[in-house]
């Protein structure tokens, strides 16, 4: 009995770590995000190993977060248009669209790209429209710029590598 009993308490223990990270991941969803602060947004999510960025906070302040936000939400929402270069919307979108969810995921805003062939007037600029929050917006913004900088880094590395091999 008294191995049933550890064997249990041990199963016991492991469903409530299941429970804790769907509760931490449950917290992480875009509705759910866009009171958190960007650090705890951002480290959350940047613990990328799962619960690992999360697991610091008490579960009990992560309860709250995920039940209350809607209903407060639900009138502050304001939208923002940005232009982005044709060129490097791929890099925002990602594989699959992966980037794009994760920035709307992290940032706590709903992003919408202008179709393809669909640019701000003059330019070759697609639109891309940021709704939520203003920490939200300012959050994706700043999320989306990094995600440029960093693809045109790859793209400048790459172009030089390039023509050393010429």
């Amino acid at each position: 009995m008294g191995v049933t009993s550890v064997t249990s308490a041990g199963g016991a223990r492991g469903g409530s770590l299941e429970r804790f990270a769907e509760v931490a991941f449950e917290a992480l969803r875009p509705p759910a995000v866009a009171p958190i602060s960007l650090s705890a947004g951002v480290g959350g999510v940047g613990g990328v190993g799962g619960v690992g960025g999360v697991a610091g906070f008490p579960s009990a302040s992560l309860l709250p977060l995920s039940k209350s936000p809607t209903p407060a939400d639900a009138g502050a929402k304001d939208s923002k248009n940005v232009e982005i270069a044709e060129v490097i919307v791929g890099a925002i979108l990602g594989p699959g669209g992966r980037s794009l969810v994760e920035i709307q995921q992290m940032s706590g805003a709903n992003i919408q790209i202008s179709k393809k062939g669909t640019f701000a007037p003059g330019t070759r600029n697609r639109i891309v429209t940021i709704t939520g929050t203003q920490t939200a917006i300012s959050n994706a913004q700043y999320l989306i710029e990094q995600k440029i900088q960093e693809e045109e880094l790859k793209r400048t590395r790459h172009n030089a590598i390039s023509g050393l091999m010429q």
